[in-house]
């Protein structure tokens, strides 16, 4: 930052650091109580358990190819 004549060094730094962040959770407005997220089978409509859970990336117009360590393995992640 330079004033006038007068020239003083500036770092730049977050204002906040992970652990002073806000996060704001979603809640059900009826009870008050947190609310989870679940993931539901697109087709069957029922719900997906953690351990079967994998990413994947879309193919064509209906298919979608998984990915992971193994080709046709579930693998475990979170998105």
């Amino acid at each position: 930052m330079k004033l006038s004549l007068v020239t003083c060094p500036m770092a730049m730094q977050p204002a906040t650091t992970e652990t002073e962040k806000l996060r704001f959770p979603t809640l059900n407005a009826a009870t008050g109580n947190r609310a989870q997220r679940r993931y539901v089978d697109g087709v069957t409509s029922r719900p997906v358990a953690d351990k079967k859970q994998a990413r994947g990336y879309p193919k064509g117009e209906d298919e979608h190819r998984q990915c992971g360590p193994k080709p046709g393995a579930a693998a475990r992640s979170r998105l």
